[in-house]
């Protein structure tokens, strides 16, 4: 299947909310994610207000019919943020090399039916094509993901591991240069 990938402006984005909630839940309502409808729905509600940060960008895949079928998106990590905070004081000394100049990759979604064709791969590639950071950080499941694997390829190093994001939700903090 052919796919269009493009740059996405804050309003497009916004405007898509629902087809970016039904591929976030195609993708993270699953194994090893397993997140609840009740998640889902608290993503959905934030959603207008992720698309306001610093710096929102915002990458996705469109099937021939103009379906969105993944994403990818972040922002310019702040000082100050909840996250930027929260990074900050689990990085330790490492924290001030990362963080000041750098850009949060909070999610990368692609429906299941799509996945192993290297869209991930290619959301990625374009989004960090737009970035303007010297560092970029993401976080990811602890466990091995095919998204882990796809970032280990592509330069990302592992910064931390056991970093519980929430009561019994332990994942990895990830960095590259840019």
């Amino acid at each position: 299947m052919r796919f269009t990938i493009r740059v996405f402006d804050k309003q497009s984005a916004l405007d898509m909310k629902d087809s970016v909630v039904e591929v976030y839940q195609s993708v993270y309502s699953l194994q090893p994610y397993s997140e609840s409808e009740a998640q889902v729905q608290l993503f959905s509600k934030s959603w207008k207000e992720r698309t306001q940060k610093t710096g929102f960008l915002f990458v996705g895949a469109l099937d021939s019919n103009s379906q969105l079928v993944g994403f990818s998106y972040g922002w310019n990590s702040s000082h100050g943020d909840l996250w930027n905070t929260r990074l900050s004081n689990e990085l330790a000394e490492k924290g001030q090399k990362w963080l000041s100049d750098c850009f949060e990759f909070v999610d990368l979604a692609v429906r299941p039916s799509e996945q192993g064709f290297g869209l991930g791969r290619d959301l990625t590639k374009e989004l960090f094509a737009i970035v303007k950071a010297e560092t970029a950080i993401l976080l990811t499941h602890q466990t091995t993901t095919k998204a882990s694997e796809m970032y280990l390829r592509n330069g990302w190093i592992e910064l931390q591991k056991n970093f519980e994001v929430a009561p019994g939700k332990i994942y990895q903090v990830m960095g590259k240069v840019l």
